[in-house]
């Protein structure tokens, strides 16, 4: 037996598929060739290990779905950038969405396909207007998410981030009234976004999904509140405070929004309340 012969005899000697003469010979060679004998022995030890992997428990780390949302909100934008511009903003793409449900389980809240439109609003798809504490920002809830336009101009750049701070979009408005963008949350779990006018403070943005998510978890960041409540209560929140980082609590049991948030605005600087009707924006600023 060639010691090419032998390398072809690997695998077959490892698993015990060799039949007794062809086995008999394999071993004269590795007796009789240390180089050969050698290879082998590496061989075993690399599909020893590899055998061992399949024991192994890997921890999945718990905010890998939002990596994973994060990475593949920022590929869909890019893909659709190097086309003429159809949409606004493309988000997650089920085929995309595989591994991540695999690992994650329940903790999967995909599949997500929002995104921002271009287009004006029709006036019958409104059920509120609101407006920032500027007055220059203005939100209006439609099906499936909410409108966002600067009426009054005045405004230099508009820039919309997705929750991990990554750029959706950056416009320049050249101090001129701007309106008509859609934006879209088409999955089943809330989503949040953000918009900055001028590089001036942010406002939050968290969208319901199709489907309604109760939570037992009532504390966290002000952020964490806002998709919380869009969740459960199905109303688009606006998050305009100084910090939306600042650790809060609100109400598991409640009947509203508007009375879960209230132990999260007590006491805060924090003001609460509905606007639109009907109940169409919860919208949570620093009191006046």
């Amino acid at each position: 037996m060639n010691i090419d012969k032998a390398r072809e005899h690997f695998s077959a000697y490892f698993e015990g598929t060799m039949d007794r003469g062809l086995r008999q010979a394999f071993e004269r060679r590795l007796q009789e060739d240390a180089q050969i004998a050698a290879e082998y022995q590496a061989f075993e030890q690399t599909m020893t290990e590899l055998g061992l992997l399949a024991n192994l428990t890997i921890e999945v780390p718990e905010d890998l779905h939002e990596r994973i949302e994060a990475r593949v909100d920022r590929h869909a934008w890019d893909a659709k950038q190097s086309k003429p511009a159809a949409g606004f903003l493309g988000w997650l793409r089920p085929a995309l969405l595989v591994v991540s449900a695999a690992a994650v389980g329940g903790l999967a809240f995909l599949q997500m396909n929002g995104g921002v439109n271009r287009g004006s609003v029709s006036e019958a798809s409104l059920t509120g207007v609101s407006r920032s504490a500027n007055a220059r920002l203005e939100v209006k809830a439609i099906a499936k998410g909410v409108s966002i336009s600067v009426p009054r101009g005045g405004a230099g750049a508009l820039v919309i981030r997705g929750a991990e701070g990554q750029v959706l979009d950056s416009l320049n408005l050249e101090g001129k009234p701007f309106g008509g963008r859609d934006i879209l949350n088409e999955g089943s779990g809330s989503r949040l976004i953000s918009v900055t006018l001028d590089n001036q403070a942010t406002v939050w943005l968290a969208l319901p999904g199709s489907a309604k998510v109760d939570s037992s978890v009532n504390e966290g960041s002000l952020r964490d509140m806002a998709k919380s409540l869009a969740g459960r209560f199905q109303i688009p929140v606006v998050l305009e405070v100084s910090n939306a980082d600042q650790v809060a609590s609100w109400t598991g049991s409640a009947s509203s929004a508007l009375e879960a948030v209230a132990p999260a605005v007590q006491g805060s600087g924090l003001g609460a309340e509905v606007k639109g009707e009907p109940d169409s924006i919860l919208w949570i600023q620093q009191s006046r």
